[in-house]
Protein backbone atom coordinates (compact mmCIF):
# COMPACT_ATOMS: atom_id res chain seq x y z
CA UNK A 1 0.00 0.00 0.00
CA UNK A 2 1.58 3.63 -1.25
CA UNK A 3 1.80 5.58 1.52
CA UNK A 4 -0.97 8.35 2.44
CA UNK A 5 0.74 12.10 1.00
CA UNK A 6 1.72 14.78 3.81
CA UNK A 7 -0.54 17.62 3.38
CA UNK A 8 2.49 19.34 2.11
CA UNK A 9 3.14 16.89 -0.91
CA UNK A 10 0.12 17.55 -1.96
CA UNK A 11 -1.22 21.15 -1.86
CA UNK A 12 -2.10 23.19 -5.34
CA UNK A 13 0.29 25.52 -6.15
CA UNK A 14 0.30 29.06 -7.90
CA UNK A 15 -0.86 30.46 -5.26
CA UNK A 16 -1.87 34.43 -4.93
CA UNK A 17 1.52 36.15 -3.22
CA UNK A 18 -0.94 38.00 -0.53
CA UNK A 19 -3.67 36.99 1.50
CA UNK A 20 -6.07 39.95 0.10
CA UNK A 21 -6.30 38.02 -3.06
CA UNK A 22 -7.18 35.22 -1.40
CA UNK A 23 -11.12 34.43 -1.70
CA UNK A 24 -13.00 31.81 0.74
CA UNK A 25 -14.18 30.03 -2.35
CA UNK A 26 -10.61 29.90 -3.25
CA UNK A 27 -9.35 28.35 -0.24
CA UNK A 28 -12.55 26.10 -0.19
CA UNK A 29 -11.82 24.48 -3.39
CA UNK A 30 -8.39 24.49 -2.97
CA UNK A 31 -8.96 22.06 -0.13
CA UNK A 32 -11.52 20.27 -1.96
CA UNK A 33 -8.86 19.17 -4.51
CA UNK A 34 -6.27 18.67 -1.96
CA UNK A 35 -9.01 16.67 0.15
CA UNK A 36 -8.82 14.01 -3.21
CA UNK A 37 -5.04 13.05 -2.84
CA UNK A 38 -6.12 12.13 1.03
CA UNK A 39 -3.80 14.30 2.15
CA UNK A 40 -3.82 13.08 5.95
CA UNK A 41 -0.58 12.43 7.90
CA UNK A 42 -0.66 9.04 9.60
CA UNK A 43 -1.34 10.45 12.82
CA UNK A 44 -4.19 12.01 11.65
CA UNK A 45 -5.62 8.89 9.88
CA UNK A 46 -5.99 6.92 12.54
CA UNK A 47 -7.39 9.70 14.67
CA UNK A 48 -10.14 9.58 12.26
CA UNK A 49 -10.11 6.12 12.77
CA UNK A 50 -10.76 6.21 15.79
CA UNK A 51 -12.98 9.03 16.17
CA UNK A 52 -15.58 7.47 13.48
CA UNK A 53 -15.53 3.83 15.35
CA UNK A 54 -16.30 5.54 19.18
CA UNK A 55 -19.36 7.55 17.12
CA UNK A 56 -20.29 4.24 14.44
CA UNK A 57 -22.49 3.08 17.24
CA UNK A 58 -24.75 6.57 17.14
CA UNK A 59 -24.99 6.84 13.45
CA UNK A 60 -28.58 6.24 12.62
CA UNK A 61 -27.64 5.97 8.82
CA UNK A 62 -25.04 3.80 7.89
CA UNK A 63 -23.54 5.57 5.46
CA UNK A 64 -22.70 8.77 8.01
CA UNK A 65 -19.32 6.89 8.92
CA UNK A 66 -18.23 7.59 5.46
CA UNK A 67 -19.62 11.16 5.29
CA UNK A 68 -18.44 12.02 8.67
CA UNK A 69 -14.95 10.98 7.26
CA UNK A 70 -14.93 13.33 4.31
CA UNK A 71 -16.48 15.72 5.65
CA UNK A 72 -13.56 15.96 8.48
CA UNK A 73 -10.91 15.64 5.48
CA UNK A 74 -12.04 18.16 3.77
CA UNK A 75 -12.03 20.58 6.37
CA UNK A 76 -8.49 19.21 7.55
CA UNK A 77 -7.43 20.27 3.84
CA UNK A 78 -8.57 23.78 4.90
CA UNK A 79 -6.13 24.24 7.64
CA UNK A 80 -2.88 22.20 5.35
CA UNK A 81 -3.85 25.03 2.40
CA UNK A 82 -3.48 27.83 4.83
CA UNK A 83 -0.26 26.63 6.00
CA UNK A 84 1.22 26.56 2.63
CA UNK A 85 0.18 29.64 1.47
CA UNK A 86 3.13 31.92 0.82
CA UNK A 87 2.28 34.70 3.27
CA UNK A 88 2.18 32.16 6.24
CA UNK A 89 5.53 32.56 8.13
CA UNK A 90 6.87 28.89 8.61
CA UNK A 91 7.98 29.56 12.35
CA UNK A 92 4.17 29.87 12.92
CA UNK A 93 3.41 25.97 12.02
CA UNK A 94 4.86 23.00 14.75
CA UNK A 95 5.71 19.79 13.80
CA UNK A 96 3.80 16.95 13.56
CA UNK A 97 4.34 14.08 16.75
CA UNK A 98 3.34 10.84 14.63
CA UNK A 99 3.33 8.48 17.46
CA UNK A 100 1.18 10.30 20.05
CA UNK A 101 -1.66 8.75 20.13
CA UNK A 102 -3.10 9.80 23.07
CA UNK A 103 -6.76 10.99 20.81
CA UNK A 104 -8.88 11.84 23.89
CA UNK A 105 -6.27 14.87 24.60
CA UNK A 106 -6.78 15.54 20.93
CA UNK A 107 -9.91 15.37 20.47
CA UNK A 108 -10.07 18.00 24.16
CA UNK A 109 -7.54 19.96 22.06
CA UNK A 110 -9.49 19.93 19.07
CA UNK A 111 -13.03 20.79 20.81
CA UNK A 112 -11.51 23.71 22.69
CA UNK A 113 -10.01 25.21 19.81
CA UNK A 114 -13.32 24.78 17.36
CA UNK A 115 -15.22 26.82 20.35
CA UNK A 116 -12.98 29.32 20.21
CA UNK A 117 -12.70 29.72 16.23
CA UNK A 118 -16.05 31.42 15.62
CA UNK A 119 -14.31 34.56 17.37
CA UNK A 120 -11.05 34.04 17.94
CA UNK A 121 -8.97 35.82 15.05
CA UNK A 122 -5.94 34.89 16.16
CA UNK A 123 -7.06 31.09 15.48
CA UNK A 124 -6.34 30.68 11.97
CA UNK A 125 -2.88 31.49 10.07
CA UNK A 126 -4.80 33.66 7.31
CA UNK A 127 -7.50 36.41 6.98
CA UNK A 128 -10.26 35.17 9.43
CA UNK A 129 -12.96 36.25 7.63
CA UNK A 130 -12.08 34.62 4.68
CA UNK A 131 -10.97 31.28 7.11
CA UNK A 132 -14.42 30.87 7.93
CA UNK A 133 -16.28 31.63 5.39
CA UNK A 134 -14.14 28.99 2.97
CA UNK A 135 -14.88 26.68 6.19
CA UNK A 136 -18.90 27.54 5.79
CA UNK A 137 -18.59 26.83 2.15
CA UNK A 138 -17.16 23.36 2.61
CA UNK A 139 -19.72 22.55 5.18
CA UNK A 140 -22.67 23.29 2.65
CA UNK A 141 -21.12 21.90 -0.50
CA UNK A 142 -20.40 18.68 1.79
CA UNK A 143 -24.13 19.11 3.03
CA UNK A 144 -25.25 19.84 -0.38
CA UNK A 145 -23.94 16.20 -1.98
CA UNK A 146 -25.66 14.09 0.70
CA UNK A 147 -29.19 16.56 -0.01
CA UNK A 148 -30.59 13.90 -2.37
CA UNK A 149 -29.56 10.75 -0.37
CA UNK A 150 -30.43 11.86 3.14
CA UNK A 151 -33.59 13.78 2.73
CA UNK A 152 -35.53 10.87 1.92
CA UNK A 153 -33.97 9.28 4.87
CA UNK A 154 -34.81 11.61 8.09
CA UNK A 155 -37.17 13.35 8.99
CA UNK A 156 -37.81 16.93 8.72
CA UNK A 157 -36.91 17.74 12.04
CA UNK A 158 -33.77 15.47 11.81
CA UNK A 159 -32.46 17.51 9.28
CA UNK A 160 -31.11 20.48 11.34
CA UNK A 161 -28.95 17.70 13.60
CA UNK A 162 -27.92 16.00 9.98
CA UNK A 163 -26.50 19.27 8.92
CA UNK A 164 -24.99 20.21 12.50
CA UNK A 165 -23.69 16.69 11.97
CA UNK A 166 -21.63 17.78 9.03
CA UNK A 167 -20.73 21.02 9.89
CA UNK A 168 -18.82 19.34 13.16
CA UNK A 169 -16.91 16.64 11.38
CA UNK A 170 -15.73 20.00 9.03
CA UNK A 171 -14.66 22.43 11.84
CA UNK A 172 -13.26 18.82 13.81
CA UNK A 173 -10.97 18.54 10.63
CA UNK A 174 -9.83 22.20 10.58
CA UNK A 175 -9.14 21.73 14.21
CA UNK A 176 -6.97 18.76 14.60
CA UNK A 177 -4.96 19.62 12.20
CA UNK A 178 -4.32 23.01 14.06
CA UNK A 179 -3.85 20.84 17.00
CA UNK A 180 -1.44 18.51 15.09
CA UNK A 181 0.91 21.27 14.47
Amino acid sequence: MAPHPTPADAVPAAAPADDAALSSQDLAFRARALAQAHALTEAALRYRAWRIEHDRPHHPIPELSTWAATAFLTGYCVRCVEESWPTVAPQRLGHVEQGDDDFEMWHRRASDFANALPTDTQSTLLDHRVVVAAIDDVIAREIDKRTEHVKEQVSESEWGRFQDFVGWWVVHGYSIRAVET
